[in-house]
């Protein structure tokens, strides 16, 4: 089993193809999000239930590989990519902690491989049978809200980019808004984060909030 931890403690805004042989790129790594209460960065959070469930996992007699050991890295989301086809794994997880510009927003939801996924299509049908069994039995245990499960393609289209300036939660950050969600980045690179954006639409609307 292959478990990725999301993000890292800094964000590259550097630029990377997609899938192989696609000609759009997107960020090497997102910056991540943090909680609107606790305030511990996406990056702490996963690190630390990462290294829980990998304790859980070997105790059960999973062999666990892990993208990352420590937050300081730079390891961008090809060379994980590349990492995980290399260790043989039957299951890859990915651990992330979505944001919201809501403090009433709560709940899991997990993602798995669209069946139009021009890259692991085939992996769409089994992926989907493994989530549902994992977000029921995380949300039995917790307690937590069910926010379902979605194919996802992430190549979202995108709609608008928004330099955060109001939100007091997200000041200073980026959101960039798909189709079907959004995600908030640190603007290392503001420049980069949109041309990645209008890469993914031209028509894409961008404004300060």
């Amino acid at each position: 089993m292959y478990k990725r931890q999301g993000h890292q403690q800094s964000g590259n805004s550097g630029l990377e193809a997609v899938g192989p042989g696609a000609s759009t790129k997107k960020a090497k790594v997102a910056g991540g999000t943090s909680g609107v209460s606790t305030h511990i960065a996406e990056y702490q959070l996963t690190m630390k239930i990462a290294k829980s469930l990998k304790k859980e996992l070997v105790n059960r007699g999973y062999a666990v590989v892990m993208t990352r050991t420590k937050n300081n890295v730079n390891i961008s989301n090809k060379e994980r990519a590349i990492k995980i086809n290399k260790s043989g794994a039957d299951i890859y997880i990915r651990i992330h902690g979505d944001s919201s510009g809501s403090r009433g927003v709560k709940g899991a939801s997990i993602f798995y491989p669209s069946a139009r996924n021009p890259y692991v299509s085939r992996l769409s049908r089994s992926s989907k049978r493994l989530s549902k069994k994992l977000l029921n039995a995380y949300c039995k245990k917790t307690g937590i809200k069910k926010r379902g499960c979605s194919g996802s393609i992430k190549a979202y289209g995108v709609r608008r980019i928004a330099l955060r300036k109001k939100d007091s939660l997200l000041k200073g950050r980026i959101t960039i808004y798909y189709t079907k969600g959004f995600i908030n980045f640190d603007p290392a690179d503001l420049k980069g984060f949109v041309a990645c954006a209008k890469e993914r639409n031209p028509h894409a609307d961008y404004r300060e909030e």
